[in-house]
């Protein structure tokens, strides 16, 4: 296991933190990212183009470096049992003709949550989601800006309150469970655009995601479940 702020630090030279944990793709592409925008700087002749590269650069720079710390964060919880590494995902098959657009998501999020589920575990509903990272522990690496929103499959089954969160190819990463009867729904409110849950789960700091409009059956469904046992 590799101390998250070892990773951090490391990664001031673009891939070397993906590097220390043996994930070299992401390491050879954070090199590359860097680099491609670098060389653009340097053979610039635009001062616009010049300013707008040197800024996309500083981003990939930081979004690697945030990307390889939150990995590292993961692996840190996993081995210290707060969450555990997800089983391996079969390939998902494709909706049947005639789903209509909004399933599709749907269909594919249910296959990859049905992955995870223990032995015996029923699946009630889920949905794709979004959740903020805490900007507290990430003051440094968050100035990626919308790196700092995470992506979750959030299922809820007969037992548990199951949070799949998403890597940055956007497969299973980590997966955490909450007994569903230490879970509370403490707000449910439907907006515009996204829905937003708020989960009490006791001890722990409150779940806040927000789900896509077109996923609010889905939404409402894990909702509804939460209310039924309140």
């Amino acid at each position: 296991m590799r101390n998250p702020w070892i990773i951090a630090l490391a990664s001031v030279a673009p891939g070397l933190g993906f590097a220390l944990m043996g994930r070299f793709r992401q390491a050879i592409l954070s090199v590359l990212a860097v680099l491609a925008l670098l060389v653009v700087c340097f053979v610039s002749r635009s001062q616009v183009l010049l300013q707008v590269s040197g800024g996309f650069m500083g981003l990939a720079w930081l979004g690697q470096a945030y990307l390889a710390f939150d990995e590292a964060r993961r692996g840190a919880r996993i081995a210290r049992g707060e969450a555990s590494a997800p089983q391996e995902q079969m390939p998902l098959a494709a909706a049947p003709p005639g789903t209509p657009r909004s399933e599709r998501l749907s269909y594919r999020v249910r296959q990859a949550v049905e992955q995870q589920l223990l032995p015996g575990e029923r699946f009630h509903d889920a949905v794709f989601a979004l959740a903020p990272a805490s900007l507290a522990s990430h003051a440094l690496l968050a100035a990626a800006g919308g790196l700092a929103m995470r992506q979750y499959y959030v299922a809820l089954s007969d037992q548990n309150l199951v949070l799949i969160q998403l890597d940055m190819w956007g497969k299973p990463a980590e997966v955490r469970r909450h007994p569903r009867d230490q879970v509370r729904l403490a707000s449910h409110k439907e907006g515009l655009l996204n829905d937003r849950l708020i989960l009490d789960i006791g001890s722990s700091s409150p779940i806040r995601i927000q789900a896509p409009r077109s996923q609010r059956k889905h939404t409402v469904s894990i909702a509804n479940g939460l209310r039924t046992q309140m």
